[in-house]
């Protein structure tokens, strides 16, 4: 594995806390808030890179919130490729929602929990957001 991006490490703070989470709710929180597809491609390319790296993968509700199907790594890549699919902009606010149920979430692996964990302990909650 090789370093993590600034988004990745927000991402995995993030499901550090919270161990999984919507697409769009993960790109709302870690995003730059800019409301443009160049920031959905930020989050796309950080959401990628932590599923090649086996931190995290993506899940599909089968009973919410007790089942979680989790895709596999080639299944969980092809979902993200076509995350368009799964969110759209409201113009209105600049905020993603998700567009399809289930809605596909983020889910942290054991060796992404373990990164989250330094993450958070070196960095904090939410670091990136305490500059805006």
């Amino acid at each position: 594995m090789g370093e993590l991006s600034e988004m990745q490490n927000r991402v995995l703070s993030e499901l550090g806390e919270f161990w999984r989470e919507n697409l769009a709710a993960l790109a709302n929180t870690v995003g730059d808030g800019s409301g443009v597809a160049s920031d959905l491609s930020a989050v796309r390319a950080a959401f990628v890179g932590l599923v090649e790296y086996g931190l995290a993968v993506v899940g599909v509700d089968v009973d919410y919130p007790t089942q979680l199907g989790r895709l596999s790594k080639p299944e969980s890549l092809g979902v993200l490729a076509v995350i368009e699919e799964h969110l759209q902009l409201k113009a209105e606010t600049g905020r993603w929602v998700g567009t399809r149920e289930p809605r596909p979430e983020l889910v942290i692996t054991d060796a992404g929990r373990e990164e989250a964990n330094r993450i958070l302990a070196e960095r904090g909650e939410r670091w990136w957001l305490r500059s805006k």
